[in-house]
Parts: C-alpha cells; sequence; structure tokens
C-alpha cells in the first residue's frame, strides 16, 4: 500500500466571522421579540411554515417563519432591492375585528413583529440587526383565514429589502 496523499484544507470566503456573529440568535428568541409595553401594538407571533404548500404539509420537517414569493409583482424596486416575503401571523383576530378595522390589526401586528431592531452582540460590542430586513409598514395583502385546526392566523405579503434571509425558505427574486 501506498501513502494516502494528504489532504489540504482551505478557508472558504463564504461567510466572514462578522456575518456567522451578526444574526446568531435562534428563531424562537426572534418571535415576540419585542417588549409587551409599545403602545399600538398587538401581541402576536410567526406561524412556522414548511417550504411547499402541499397536501402532506404534516410530513415536512424543514419550518422557517416564512417563504420568499416569486409571482410577478408591479412596484418599484421589485427584483432588484425589494422582494416578497409570505408570511402566517398568529393572532386571534376574532375580538379585535370588533374593536379595530382589519387594515389597522394587520399593521399593529406588523408593528409588533418587525417595529425594532435587535441587538446582538457583535466582538463585545451591541449592535442593532433587522433579522428579517427593513419591512415596508404597508402589505401588499392579507387574509384573515381560520385555519381547519382552529388556530385563526392572518396570511400575509408583505415587502422586505434583505434578498436572502436565513429565516424564511428560499431566495429573494431577481431580475
Amino acid at each position: 500500500m501506498g501513502r494516502r496523499p494528504s489532504i489540504k484544507r482551505t478557508t472558504e470566503a463564504s461567510e466572514t466571522l462578522e456575518e456567522k456573529n451578526l444574526v446568531s440568535c435562534k428563531m424562537e428568541e426572534l418571535i415576540g421579540a419585542v417588549p409587551e409595553d409599545m403602545p399600538n401594538v398587538i401581541r402576536c407571533t410567526l406561524k412556522k411554515l414548511p417550504k411547499y404548500n402541499l397536501p402532506l404539509d404534516k410530513y415536512q420537517t424543514d419550518l422557517k417563519l416564512g417563504r420568499y414569493d416569486y409571482s410577478a409583482a408591479n412596484f418599484e424596486g421589485y427584483g432588484r432591492s425589494k422582494f416578497q416575503v409570505c408570511v402566517a401571523i398568529v393572532v386571534d383576530w376574532k375580538p379585535l375585528v370588533e374593536k379595530y378595522p382589519r387594515s389597522e390589526i394587520v399593521k399593529r401586528c406588523m408593528k409588533y413583529l418587525f417595529g425594532r431592531p435587535m441587538l446582538t452582540k457583535v466582538r463585545n460590542k451591541d449592535k442593532e440587526v433587522w433579522p428579517f430586513g427593513i419591512i415596508d409598514p404597508e402589505p401588499q395583502w392579507y387574509n384573515f383565514v381560520e385555519a381547519e385546526d382552529g388556530q385563526p392566523y392572518i396570511s400575509l405579503m408583505m415587502i422586505t429589502d434583505m434578498k436572502d434571509c436565513q429565516f424564511f425558505h428560499g431566495e429573494g427574486f431577481t431580475w
């Protein structure tokens, strides 16, 4: 037998240490990260979604907080600096519909979930991070859904400036 060839270990420049440490928090920490004392918000969470909408969703184990949408859209910057994301906001919206208009419920939920940056440690310093990118305050569309399992949620399509977010399935569509 001959001698085994030596293996050279190289470091790839795909991610720097700063990018790895920038979003070093868990998905559970992102859900409901804003304190309750913010005025004019509705406390809610994001529903974890499978990668594909199939009848066998219960067998899909790779769950994330949303997915990028690849449908044709007509707004300024689409495919270059802005991208569509579909999310499901879990909130008991039935009693809220009597108090507020539906558009106001959606805006208050979005303000609660995406209204402030998170503080993370990067090289022993606190740094503000927008884990989902900068979200436009106006949603593209929304639908109030009562699911088969009895958990009401709001299906929502929103616009972000982040092309590739680790918390969403897929990647933003580019032209």
